[in-house]
């Protein structure tokens, strides 16, 4: 028996299949279903019952993943309990949204690294709805998202840092207010789904700013690109200028005082790994202080 065999049985537990488990621990569905064939062997018990399709936990295999999950969750611990608090051990795994990942993330990582060189991140990307969804699964030990705007179930959360939410135009569009941008070109949505578009709908209806909807993209890139070449405007949160530059943009706050989302460090209530969470959140907040002044001097800038 391994922890594997034990992580891939609780991944059926919490995606209902073999074969949906097999894609949540990075295996092939029959070396998934092997994993499972060899607990039953070791326990001498059925922890499946293959005759539903799909194939659902027993009695039995319900009984032992409670204590795998916390097999699991004590095996995470096992690096830290020999680690001192000015040399943590032990690796970190963590998802962030894109804009984190150009933005305040890297300045995080790279003092973290100094601080902790033995320590270990390893770092994936996603949007924070399916980000927060691996954490209540226990994929993740913390994630760096956007503020939900409200509570989430079994979460805590840290703000650091702050973007500003900005309408973005091609470098050489006449200088004009938000309201007038959305008036006069078609407008590329950012994914009405994702959080921070909450904000920005709510805001679009409170002005009633008109807008002239052509597409609705999830991708940062494509809307840069697709700014880029004339074809609309769009409102999207902003980690830093370089994004501006890349796509050959300008940008002006959007809302009457330049709206800002916050970005915070989540984790679960219970979980572990709380020292080596710790020390990662204080280089986020020390790195979010820093990138603040720069965002800030962005969003600040004339408007007509």
């Amino acid at each position: 028996m391994s922890i594997k065999e034990l992580k891939t049985l609780i991944a059926v537990a919490d995606f209902g299949s073999i074969s949906a488990a097999a894609e949540r621990v990075f295996v092939s569905v029959p070396a998934a279903a092997a994993q499972i064939a060899k607990l039953e062997s070791e326990f001498k018990t059925v922890l499946l019952n293959r005759a539903r399709k799909p194939a659902q936990l027993t009695a039995q295999g319900h009984a032992l993943v409670v204590q795998a999950r916390a097999v699991v969750a004590q095996y995470g611990e096992l690096y830290e309990a020999v680690s001192s608090s000015e040399d943590l051990t032990g690796t970190l795994q963590i998802g962030a949204i894109p804009t984190a990942l150009t933005g305040v993330l890297p300045k995080a990582l790279l003092a973290f690294r100094r601080a902790h060189p033995r320590a270990q991140i390893r770092l994936e990307h996603g949007l924070s709805p399916s980000l927060a969804d691996r954490l209540r699964h226990r994929e993740l030990d913390a994630a760096i998202i956007s503020d939900p705007g409200g509570p989430l179930p079994d979460l805590e959360w840290t703000p650091f840092a702050e973007e500003p939410i900005v309408v973005i135009a091609p470098m050489n569009t006449p200088t004009m207010t938000d309201r007038e941008l959305l008036a006069r070109y078609p407008y590329i949505r950012f994914n009405r789904n994702f959080w921070v578009n909450r904000l920005i709908e709510a805001d679009l209806q409170k002005r009633k700013l008109p807008t002239n909807l052509v597409m609705e993209l999830d991708s940062l890139e494509a809307i840069g690109q697709m700014v880029r070449y004339g074809l609309g405007v769009s409102i999207i949160p902003l980690s830093s200028k370089t994004f501006l530059k890349l796509h050959r943009l300008q940008a002006v706050p959007f809302g009457k005082s330049g709206m800002m989302r916050s970005i915070v460090f989540a984790q679960l209530a219970d979980s572990g790994k709380q020292r080596l969470k710790a020390a990662f959140r204080e280089c986020l907040i020390q790195a979010g202080g820093q990138h603040a002044v720069r965002v800030a001097l962005l969003a600040g800038q004339p408007r007509r």
